[in-house]
């Protein structure tokens, strides 16, 4: 099967990890197992039958009543 599309570039528009302390750190090498991850895929038509593809991964545990570390 012939490929009719490739990847021209790709790139990290931004990054973000909020880790409020030290002792949230420690924290989530153990709870690391109960986090979730939710993705979020969107597309945008560009000029010359191009698209961008945006994708947002988020880590977070939905156990915790207070946030204590928020990867995205």
């Amino acid at each position: 099967m012939e490929n009719k599309y490739k990847i021209v570039v790709s790139y990290i528009q931004d990054l973000s990890v909020e880790i409020p302390s030290p002792e949230s750190l420690l924290t989530i090498r153990n709870t690391i197992p109960e986090f979730q991850m939710k993705v979020d895929i969107n597309s945008k038509p560009l000029k010359k039958k191009m698209i961008e593809v945006g994708t947002t991964l988020s880590y977070s545990n939905p156990n915790k009543k207070k946030r204590q570390v928020f990867f995205k």
